[in-house]
């Protein structure tokens, strides 16, 4: 939780406050969050980043022994806090070169960083609060983004997070979700099991919009979120309440009739159809006057708005191209449909083909045909390519990083279309009574869970086609 506010030092304070805290005699009471701000501050103004650090690195630790605070592995002196306030204070620092020692501080302590807890935006606290990171510097993990490449709510996310210049396996580590077998580490952030989720440290962020924003207020070069009035961005948050809304609504009942009760022959679906019709078309005339909705450049409501329009007219293209008083919506859409941007977030990196493979899962690579057939006979008896399990005494099976290998050592002469992926629960597993020990391989000692018995097939939570997962990151 935040302090208080910090009271506004006045350029001789703040130069007493470090002066006390380099001689030792500062009372402990006065070495609060906003203190060590305006230290970390002042230390860059006369020293590089990387002599700061060693210099405050040793006056932090002279200052606890001076006042009575031990440095051991549990309290004193803690590297990667410092590093990273250090760090982020720099950046500060960096983006308001020109101000006065005194104003830098004054919007230092009006930023995020006037909160203790703000690494935990960026480090689960356990991570953060280990022996191994009082110790040295422990960096922070990437965010984990959740996602599935044909949502439309995950689209948008992706959107705002590439512009925002992020890159998966660099910046972030991307999960593609199958919505049959949700990763367990998905349901544990948001228990609703929906894409698209970010987890950042402690952090989770499981709306798009809020991904969106998330992303865009650590970079926006295309102004989609900053630059806009108040009458604007109540505009475009309207648009993005009723697209999300009433339109999203009567998308679902035309484009899913059948989940919904939809009737096939025109009936319901067609009423639905008519209704987003009548919504699409306020949009069209909205884009008359500057091509956007906005006005003349694209903002985060073009940009949330875009993949639902799409998924619209991807239902029937042909009776979209053809419906009257959509000129100017269709020619948005196709300025979207024939960029860059889009086309970015649809392929790999950001739109994976195959899904991640949690490492709470087993698996087991099958022959597609055997796999086939014993799905009709109920039953599935195979050990590994080419024997069975009467003859091993057991299923081969793999844990998540062991199945490049396995397949490469096995498979990898056969058609990818040839071997299916299986996807097993331990859980389901046990409950089962199914026997599973880590056991190892005679030709290399490495250790490979075996089933010990049938599988069961209600232990099988999906069965992908195989993919070679091509360097995508992985826990």
């Amino acid at each position: 939780m935040a302090e208080p506010p910090a009271p506004l030092w006045s350029a001789a304070e703040i130069e007493a406050l470090a002066a006390a805290f380099e001689a030792g005699t500062l009372p402990r009471a006065q070495w609060t969050h906003a203190a060590h701000l305006a230290v970390a501050l002042w230390t860059l103004s006369r020293l590089s980043p990387e002599a700061a650090l060693t210099h405050l690195r040793q006056r932090i630790r002279a200052y606890n022994a001076a006042t009575g605070t031990a440095n051991t592995d549990h309290s004193g002196y803690h590297e990667t806090l410092t590093r990273w306030f250090l760090q982020a204070v720099a950046e500060h620092r960096a983006r308001h070169v020109d101000l006065p020692l005194q104003q830098s501080l004054v919007r230092l302590l009006r930023s995020p960083l006037a909160d203790p807890a703000a690494p935990l935006r960026v480090y689960p606290r356990q991570r953060l609060w280990s022996v191994q990171a009082r110790r040295g510097w422990v960096p922070p993990e990437p965010p984990v983004f959740y996602s599935f490449r044909r949502c439309p709510y995950a689209i948008r996310a992706r959107l705002a997070l590439a512009a925002a210049g992020l890159v998966p396996a660099v910046d972030l580590e991307l999960r593609e979700v199958s919505l049959q077998a949700k990763p367990p580490e998905l349901l544990e952030a948001s228990p609703k099991g929906t894409v698209p989720v970010l987890v950042n440290g402690d952090q989770v962020i499981d709306e798009s919009l809020a991904v969106m924003r998330w992303a865009l207020e650590r970079h926006d070069p295309r102004g989609w979120l900053r630059g806009w009035s108040a009458a604007e961005t109540a505009s475009g948050e309207a648009l993005i309440a009723e697209n999300d809304g009433p339109f999203k609504h009567h998308l679902d009942r035309f484009k899913y009739a059948s989940r919904f009760g939809g009737r096939d022959d025109g009936g319901e679906p067609e009423g639905h159809r008519a209704e987003a019709l009548a919504i699409l078309g306020c949009w069209s005339r909205l884009l008359e006057p500057g091509g956007w909705l906005l006005g003349g450049r694209p903002s985060l409501a073009d940009v949330a708005l875009l993949p639902f329009v799409r998924q619209f007219r991807l239902a029937d293209p042909g009776r979209f191209d053809a419906e009257p008083g959509l000129e100017p919506l269709r020619a948005w859409l196709e300025r979207f449909l024939a960029g860059p941007e889009l086309a970015a977030v649809l392929d790999p990196p950001w739109a994976a083909r195959s899904p991640w493979r949690s490492p709470r899962w087993l698996y087991h690579l099958a022959l597609s045909h055997e796999w086939q057939a014993a799905r009709r006979a109920g039953s599935y008896r195979r050990s590994t390519r080419g024997r069975s399990l009467e003859e091993v005494g057991f299923i081969h099976l793999s844990q998540a990083h062991q199945l490049e290998a396995t397949h490469g050592r096995y498979y990898a002469d056969l058609d990818p279309g040839a071997v299916t992926l299986l996807v097993l629960d331990p859980g389901r597993l046990a409950a089962a009574g199914a026997v599973v020990r880590l056991e190892p391989a005679p030709e290399s000692g490495e250790l490979f869970p075996h089933l010990h018995g049938l599988l069961p097939l209600a232990a099988v939570l999906a069965a992908w086609p195989w993919r070679p997962e091509h360097g995508e990151r992985r826990s």
